[in-house]
Protein backbone atom coordinates (compact mmCIF):
# COMPACT_ATOMS: atom_id res chain seq x y z
CA UNK A 1 0.00 0.00 0.00
CA UNK A 2 2.94 2.26 0.64
CA UNK A 3 4.68 1.96 -3.00
CA UNK A 4 1.21 2.93 -4.45
CA UNK A 5 0.85 6.33 -2.36
CA UNK A 6 4.33 7.17 -2.92
CA UNK A 7 4.59 6.16 -6.35
CA UNK A 8 1.17 8.30 -7.12
CA UNK A 9 2.97 11.03 -4.60
CA UNK A 10 6.07 10.76 -6.77
CA UNK A 11 4.14 10.71 -10.13
CA UNK A 12 1.90 13.85 -9.09
CA UNK A 13 4.87 15.62 -7.97
CA UNK A 14 6.97 15.33 -10.89
CA UNK A 15 4.06 15.90 -13.15
CA UNK A 16 4.54 19.83 -13.24
CA UNK A 17 8.28 20.42 -13.52
CA UNK A 18 8.63 17.61 -16.18
CA UNK A 19 5.85 19.31 -18.57
CA UNK A 20 7.64 22.75 -17.70
CA UNK A 21 10.90 20.86 -19.07
CA UNK A 22 12.20 21.60 -15.52
CA UNK A 23 14.74 18.37 -15.18
CA UNK A 24 16.51 20.36 -12.27
CA UNK A 25 13.58 20.08 -9.98
CA UNK A 26 12.75 16.77 -10.75
CA UNK A 27 15.81 15.75 -9.63
CA UNK A 28 15.99 18.00 -6.96
CA UNK A 29 13.09 16.16 -5.55
CA UNK A 30 13.98 12.62 -6.26
CA UNK A 31 17.63 13.01 -4.21
CA UNK A 32 15.17 14.87 -1.28
CA UNK A 33 13.46 11.15 -1.72
CA UNK A 34 16.05 9.07 -2.06
CA UNK A 35 16.93 10.57 1.66
CA UNK A 36 13.24 9.58 2.95
CA UNK A 37 13.40 6.26 1.21
CA UNK A 38 15.71 4.24 2.93
CA UNK A 39 16.57 1.42 1.17
CA UNK A 40 14.02 2.17 -1.70
CA UNK A 41 15.06 3.64 -4.86
CA UNK A 42 12.92 5.65 -7.72
CA UNK A 43 13.37 5.10 -11.96
CA UNK A 44 11.94 7.12 -14.34
CA UNK A 45 12.38 6.06 -17.79
CA UNK A 46 11.24 6.53 -21.10
CA UNK A 47 9.84 4.81 -24.20
CA UNK A 48 13.29 4.27 -25.13
CA UNK A 49 13.76 1.90 -21.70
CA UNK A 50 16.75 4.03 -20.72
CA UNK A 51 16.64 5.69 -16.93
CA UNK A 52 15.90 9.68 -17.40
CA UNK A 53 15.89 10.67 -13.75
CA UNK A 54 16.60 8.22 -10.85
CA UNK A 55 16.62 8.86 -6.70
CA UNK A 56 20.49 7.49 -6.96
CA UNK A 57 22.18 10.04 -9.88
CA UNK A 58 24.29 7.10 -11.10
CA UNK A 59 21.73 5.11 -11.99
CA UNK A 60 20.67 8.10 -14.85
CA UNK A 61 21.09 6.93 -18.66
CA UNK A 62 21.31 3.11 -17.72
CA UNK A 63 19.25 0.80 -19.71
CA UNK A 64 16.31 0.17 -18.01
CA UNK A 65 17.11 -4.04 -18.61
CA UNK A 66 20.16 -4.45 -16.59
CA UNK A 67 18.44 -3.06 -13.91
CA UNK A 68 14.73 -5.26 -13.86
CA UNK A 69 15.93 -8.72 -12.37
CA UNK A 70 12.41 -10.05 -12.40
CA UNK A 71 10.97 -11.27 -15.71
CA UNK A 72 7.38 -10.35 -15.26
CA UNK A 73 8.72 -6.98 -14.26
CA UNK A 74 10.47 -6.81 -17.54
CA UNK A 75 7.00 -8.40 -18.94
CA UNK A 76 5.00 -5.28 -17.48
CA UNK A 77 7.15 -2.53 -18.34
CA UNK A 78 6.90 -3.52 -21.80
CA UNK A 79 3.08 -3.69 -21.69
CA UNK A 80 2.84 -0.70 -19.94
CA UNK A 81 5.20 1.20 -23.08
CA UNK A 82 2.72 -0.45 -25.33
CA UNK A 83 -0.83 0.44 -24.48
CA UNK A 84 -0.39 2.71 -21.08
CA UNK A 85 -1.22 0.12 -18.44
CA UNK A 86 -0.18 -2.12 -15.99
CA UNK A 87 -1.02 -4.93 -13.63
CA UNK A 88 -1.97 -3.34 -10.18
CA UNK A 89 0.38 -5.74 -8.52
CA UNK A 90 3.97 -5.37 -6.97
CA UNK A 91 6.95 -7.71 -7.86
CA UNK A 92 9.50 -9.14 -4.97
CA UNK A 93 12.82 -8.76 -6.45
CA UNK A 94 16.20 -9.93 -4.97
CA UNK A 95 19.39 -7.83 -5.50
CA UNK A 96 22.40 -8.32 -4.82
CA UNK A 97 20.85 -10.45 -1.99
CA UNK A 98 18.35 -8.72 -0.84
CA UNK A 99 14.59 -8.42 -0.75
CA UNK A 100 12.54 -5.62 -2.44
CA UNK A 101 9.18 -4.38 -3.34
CA UNK A 102 8.74 -3.25 -6.75
CA UNK A 103 6.25 -1.45 -8.25
CA UNK A 104 5.58 0.11 -12.08
CA UNK A 105 3.67 2.81 -12.81
CA UNK A 106 2.99 4.52 -15.73
CA UNK A 107 3.39 8.12 -16.87
CA UNK A 108 0.80 9.03 -19.36
CA UNK A 109 1.13 11.01 -22.66
CA UNK A 110 -1.07 13.50 -21.56
CA UNK A 111 -1.54 17.04 -23.52
CA UNK A 112 1.03 19.04 -21.40
CA UNK A 113 3.43 16.47 -22.63
CA UNK A 114 3.18 16.42 -26.36
CA UNK A 115 4.77 19.76 -26.13
CA UNK A 116 7.84 18.06 -25.44
CA UNK A 117 7.27 14.63 -26.43
CA UNK A 118 4.92 14.50 -29.56
CA UNK A 119 3.56 11.35 -30.54
CA UNK A 120 0.61 8.90 -29.75
CA UNK A 121 1.88 6.95 -27.52
CA UNK A 122 -0.81 6.18 -24.39
CA UNK A 123 2.62 6.06 -22.40
CA UNK A 124 5.12 8.35 -22.27
CA UNK A 125 7.60 6.45 -19.96
CA UNK A 126 6.83 4.71 -16.27
CA UNK A 127 7.89 5.05 -12.87
CA UNK A 128 9.73 2.14 -11.18
CA UNK A 129 9.65 2.53 -6.98
CA UNK A 130 11.28 0.04 -5.42
CA UNK A 131 11.17 -0.35 -1.44
CA UNK A 132 13.74 -2.76 0.77
CA UNK A 133 12.04 -5.71 2.53
CA UNK A 134 15.27 -6.07 4.49
CA UNK A 135 13.67 -4.71 7.59
CA UNK A 136 10.27 -6.10 6.71
CA UNK A 137 11.31 -10.12 6.79
CA UNK A 138 13.82 -9.18 9.87
CA UNK A 139 10.78 -8.11 11.81
CA UNK A 140 8.55 -11.84 10.56
CA UNK A 141 11.65 -13.41 11.24
CA UNK A 142 11.87 -12.01 14.93
CA UNK A 143 7.94 -12.39 15.32
CA UNK A 144 8.25 -16.19 14.06
CA UNK A 145 11.11 -16.67 17.05
CA UNK A 146 9.13 -15.16 19.77
CA UNK A 147 6.40 -17.12 18.43
CA UNK A 148 7.95 -20.54 18.57
CA UNK A 149 8.94 -19.41 22.19
CA UNK A 150 6.05 -18.59 23.22
CA UNK A 151 4.61 -22.11 21.81
CA UNK A 152 7.54 -24.13 23.50
CA UNK A 153 7.01 -22.51 27.09
CA UNK A 154 3.15 -22.93 26.65
CA UNK A 155 3.86 -26.91 25.43
CA UNK A 156 6.87 -26.65 28.31
CA UNK A 157 3.69 -25.54 30.95
CA UNK A 158 0.87 -28.09 29.44
CA UNK A 159 3.69 -31.13 30.82
CA UNK A 160 4.32 -30.14 33.90
CA UNK A 161 0.71 -29.64 34.40
CA UNK A 162 -0.11 -32.91 33.39
CA UNK A 163 2.61 -34.39 35.77
CA UNK A 164 1.23 -32.92 38.88
CA UNK A 165 -2.31 -33.74 37.79
CA UNK A 166 -1.39 -37.07 36.74
CA UNK A 167 1.18 -37.69 39.84
CA UNK A 168 -2.16 -36.27 42.15
CA UNK A 169 -4.84 -37.86 40.34
CA UNK A 170 -3.35 -41.19 39.77
CA UNK A 171 0.31 -41.90 41.16
CA UNK A 172 -1.28 -40.95 44.54
CA UNK A 173 -4.50 -42.66 44.96
CA UNK A 174 -2.46 -46.11 43.31
CA UNK A 175 0.35 -45.44 45.98
CA UNK A 176 -2.29 -45.25 48.80
CA UNK A 177 -4.09 -48.54 47.29
CA UNK A 178 -0.84 -50.25 47.14
CA UNK A 179 0.23 -49.10 50.85
CA UNK A 180 -3.22 -50.48 52.57
CA UNK A 181 -3.15 -53.41 50.53
CA UNK A 182 0.58 -54.24 52.19
CA UNK A 183 -0.39 -54.04 55.62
Amino acid sequence: ESSHVIADSIANGIMFPMAQGDGEAVRKGLSALKENLKGGEVLIFGQNKSVTYASSKEREGADLAALIRQPELSAAVQELLQNGKTAERMYEEWIDGKPYLTRVQPILNESRCRQCHPGNQLAQGGLIVRQSLEETYAGITAQKYKSAGIALAGCFSIILILYFVIARLIIRPIGGIIGNLSV
